[in-house]
């Protein structure tokens, strides 16, 4: 199935594409990799991004977002990619902030979903299976624990 842009998808797919050419070059890339930077981009480079609506694409309006989908969230993931752009638009606008959205209370999206929207905050989706192979506390193999019946 040939998927067909709009007219906004495809001027939001120019502005990701321009803006990756302009702001996120190789040698940027490079030199975060070589300066071993603990935190691995550029919280510039994510207000920025942030300002141009991209933080908040998933985020409904009534939280400071854009209120679009994942089409337009997949067009500029995949500028980013084509241009090796780290800063967390995977980890914080589809996992994190989709993770509060769709799960969260109203108290908790209106708690972290602004912030997200405007690039102060950042988020990361954490998951421990319930029968996890390793103890998390200790990095070390769990003991194998029965499942219980029925689950």
């Amino acid at each position: 199935m040939a998927l067909v842009l709009t007219e906004e998808q495809e001027l939001l797919r120019r502005t990701a594409r321009e803006f990756v050419a302009a702001r996120s070059s190789l040698k940027r890339i490079r030199q975060l990799r070589d300066r071993r930077d603990p935190t691995g981009f550029s919280r510039e480079l994510w207000t920025e991004m942030a300002r141009l609506g991209w933080a908040g694409i998933l985020v409904p309006e009534g939280y400071g977002g854009a209120g679009l989908g994942y089409t337009e969230l997949m067009v500029v993931l995949e500028e980013l990619g084509r241009g090796l752009v780290p800063e967390p638009m995977l980890s914080t606008v589809l996992l994190g902030a989709e993770a509060v959205r769709l799960g969260g209370s109203e108290a908790q999206r209106s708690e972290h979903l602004p912030p997200v929207a405007s690039g102060e905050r950042l988020l990361a989706l954490a998951y421990q299976e319930r029968r996890s192979r390793f103890d998390p506390l200790t990095s070390r193999r769990a003991p194998s624990v029965p499942a219980a019946a029925g689950a």
